[in-house]
């Protein structure tokens, strides 16, 4: 049977998830594929044998709420559309494996192989990279908060490709197979659309559509979304794309502020603010955009860390 593929780039906040679901609900597909780790909670959760809160003890939270309501959107697809959700992300897996391990000291258990030691080595370099940041931070060196900021995207960059690498294989290999045929919708984070990319090179005679949720409800607000700076330096390092030196410390700068503004707790909608986070996304960027680097450092040791 010929297939068909959706592709839903959806941000990280809880605002979009109404959309993911209109879109499934009305594709009627045949198989919704979850951007998670596949273990074998996930199916004790999606049959009903565990409640979502012990499944969400089993992976890691970035986005602790997002995530949660998501999983919820799953369990929904899967009892009330009767369509069959299939986890697949295999660098979450690994990495989730590796991060386990190192904790018990039994890193040896996992390195089973060069994919497995390639993914222990570039989440360690993430993580050296995060707490030097955090201690930057603490130090209130915005030089070098910059510096790392820059440090981070690459290496954010780097696991973005083989995350959607690894995730485009999976995906080609259960097609090619027929275990996945028809319509098939698949979610994921807005920053990994060049899993887009690796799918029509390993599919090319596969249709395939793509629907970005931000672009959507900027459109239904009215709106143009400014640059984000962090998300504009990982993806240029992502697409292979030149970046001037200087343009680089501006963008991270900016990023560095934009961190510290950004509401640390996850914006809800309500009947008053049906889309909080992207208003106040547009109200920070269009802030930190007008600056310079000189600006941006005199904003961080005069406002927020005075």
């Amino acid at each position: 049977m010929k297939s068909k593929i959706i592709i839903v780039l959806t941000p990280p906040r809880i605002e979009f998830l109404k959309h993911l679901d209109e879109v499934v609900f009305k594709n009627k597909c045949k198989f919704f594929l979850i951007e998670t780790p596949e273990i074998d909670s996930f199916y004790d959760y999606l049959l009903g044998r565990i409640t979502v809160d012990d499944f969400l003890l089993d992976i890691e939270l970035e986005y602790p709420e997002f995530t949660k309501e998501l999983h919820i959107l799953a369990k929904k697809i899967f009892d009330n559309y009767k369509i069959s959700v299939i986890p697949v992300d295999p660098y979450a897996k690994i990495s989730q494996e590796v991060k386990i391990a190192a904790f018990f000291k039994k890193l040896n258990e996992v390195l089973r192989d060069l994919l497995s030691k390639y993914i222990a080595i570039l989440e360690l370099r993430i993580s050296q990279v995060l707490r030097d940041y955090y201690l930057a931070q603490a130090r209130k060196d915005f030089d070098k908060l910059v510096e790392l900021t820059v440090k981070f995207a690459k290496l954010d960059a780097q696991r973005i490709k083989f995350r959607c690498e690894l995730r485009a294989r999976k995906i080609a290999e259960l097609i090619k197979s027929g275990m996945l045929h028809g319509l098939i919708i698949i979610h994921t984070y807005h920053l990994h659309d060049i899993l887009v990319r690796y799918l029509q090179e390993k599919l090319k005679d596969v249709e395939i559509e793509v629907i970005n949720l931000q672009k959507i409800v900027l459109n239904k607000l009215g709106i143009s979304m400014p640059t984000h700076p962090g998300r504009e330096l990982t993806l240029r390092y992502v697409y292979g794309e030149k970046i001037d030196p200087e343009e680089e410390r501006l963008l991270g700068a900016r990023s560095v502020l934009y961190v510290r503004l950004i509401p640390k707790h996850e914006l809800r909608p309500s009947n008053e603010i049906e889309y909080p986070h992207t208003l106040k996304d547009l109200e920070i960027l269009s802030f930190v955009n007008r600056l310079s680097y000189d600006e941006c450092k005199s904003y961080f040791y005069n406002v927020l860390v005075k």
